[in-house]
């Protein structure tokens, strides 16, 4: 830029009182006395950037605001006494997207104490928590109690359905001694228990009590006379 041009820059700048060049004002006041670019101190290779950041990029990706340079005729004080040749938007001014990867690291369910669960088969007496109400029949407690004591699990209603359990065997996979449940709208019911093995018949077998019952290992099948339905069991994960 020739001097002739900074002295009728700086003119227009410094005495026009129009709010469009108010930004450009305090930035060339301010930046001059710490920046020396040009034999009068104007730092105007920085506004040029500017200018043309503006033009290019989204104004909400910026670190600074546009409003006086957008105010300025479409950018021609910026292209006509700034930069002295059009803006052109290349691909380093072009605009970009501001993404945000999110990685979460997917829950998985806890395992269940395997010695105290077989002697709990063993014994043949009731598995009870002092968290969980008895059944009807004193004798005999629910099914959450020996799925909360045994597995170290929160009360049922912190329970969150998992994998169903029935498409977990079909791939051949192997979680044993993981406490299950059958759900219904996203919440247990009914029973629960601790998976042990899938089944050649389409099933699983898994430890669990109930207020009829005492510990015991059970067969959940695809027969009709099975008092449980396969497709309602998830694995219980928290």
């Amino acid at each position: 830029m020739t001097s002739r041009r900074l002295v009728v820059l700086l003119f227009l700048i410094i005495t026009t009182d129009s709010p469009c060049f108010a930004d450009i004002k305090k930035r060339l006041m301010l930046e001059s006395s710490s920046s020396v670019s040009t034999t009068t101190g104007v730092p105007t290779d920085k506004l040029c950037e500017e200018c043309t950041l503006c033009k290019c990029r989204p104004h909400d990706l910026l670190d600074f605001a546009c409003s006086s340079i957008i105010a300025t005729d479409n950018y021609h004080f910026c292209e006509n006494f700034i930069c002295m040749h059009p803006i052109t938007c290349s691909r380093d001014t072009s605009p970009t997207t501001k993404t945000t990867t999110t990685t979460t690291t997917p829950r998985l369910p806890v395992t269940c104490n395997k010695t105290s669960l077989i002697e709990a088969v063993a014994v043949n007496r009731p598995v009870t928590h002092p968290l969980v109400s008895p059944c009807s029949n004193p004798y005999y407690s629910p099914p959450e109690a020996l799925t909360i004591k045994h597995c170290a699990l929160p009360l049922a209603s912190g329970w969150t359905k998992g994998q169903k359990v029935v498409d977990f065997c079909h791939t051949n996979g192997t979680l044993p001694y993981t406490p299950i449940s059958t759900f219904s709208h996203g919440h247990h019911e009914e029973i629960s228990g601790v998976f042990l093995h899938c089944t050649d018949k389409g099933g699983f077998k898994m430890i669990a009590q109930s207020c009829t019952a005492t510990p015991s290992v059970m067969d959940i099948n695809t027969a009709h006379d099975s008092p449980y339905h396969v497709q309602d069991f998830h694995f219980i994960i928290i």
